[in-house]
């Protein structure tokens, strides 16, 4: 089974992934916003567009 969290992680902090990319995810319901945080150590806000 897929883990999305581990792998997300580990693209968003090898610079495969940009912040944006890892808003999608939460968009697309492959992670949560406790998980964005996490991730990204930003608050996800669904009215921004987490853009770098």
């Amino acid at each position: 089974m897929l883990n999305w969290f581990d792998m997300i992680s580990r693209f968003y902090a090898n610079g495969s992934w940009t912040l944006s990319m890892v808003a999608e995810a939460v968009e697309f319901k492959k992670l949560n916003t406790d998980e964005f945080e996490q991730i990204t150590g930003q608050q996800y806000d669904a009215d921004e567009d987490n853009a770098e």
